[in-house]
């Protein structure tokens, strides 16, 4: 019984010490973030720059000839780069259903005739809305906090940080 104790002890201790790690490491990460935020947003303002390039395309073709571009058109036109890939969504015309769905969630319900563009970022879809012209991007930093303050997450991983290392101080004790 003892020795399930101790084992508890130290499992506990380990468990804090490497919370405790993590927390430190986030809060030390808040404080260096500033730059890689500005790089997030100047990608996105890249993506806003393909989203309008490829909607004027559309414009253009819907107002040639009254149809929306195919799949190879859309990708013939589509600017050059590492972002190129960028997809149509129209109601009951797409393949991608759920990325559709994903996008009326976020941006509402197409007007007739209308069409969402959607940008597949390595882990999730950035959409625009042709009739509306929003999109799913973000361009304010503090977007990117998760208590949408750099200093209000330092201080919270600071706070968690201590807490987790006087856990671990007791468990070791």
């Amino acid at each position: 019984m003892l020795a399930v104790i101790r084992l508890l002890r130290h499992a506990g201790g380990l468990i804090s010490t490497m919370l405790l790690l993590f927390c430190a490491l986030l809060a030390v990460s808040t404080l260096d973030s500033r730059a890689l935020i500005e790089q997030t947003i100047e990608g996105n303002r890249q993506v806003e720059a393909k989203f309008l390039a490829v909607a004027e395309f559309v414009e253009e073709l819907h107002r040639r000839h009254q149809r929306l571009p195919t799949a190879e058109e859309l990708e013939d036109r589509t600017p050059p780069g590492p972002l190129r890939d960028v997809d149509l969504l129209v109601s009951g015309v797409t393949d991608k259903i759920t990325f559709y769905d994903e996008a009326v969630a976020q941006l509402g319900t197409p007007a007739e005739g209308s069409y969402f563009l959607g940008l597949w970022r390595g882990e999730w879809m950035d959409y625009y809305a042709a009739w509306s012209g929003e999109t799913t991007l973000t361009f304010e930093g503090a977007d990117h906090y998760l208590t949408g303050s750099r200093f209000a997450d330092f201080m919270l991983y600071a706070i968690a940080t201590a807490f987790f290392g006087y856990v671990g101080w007791r468990f070791w004790a």
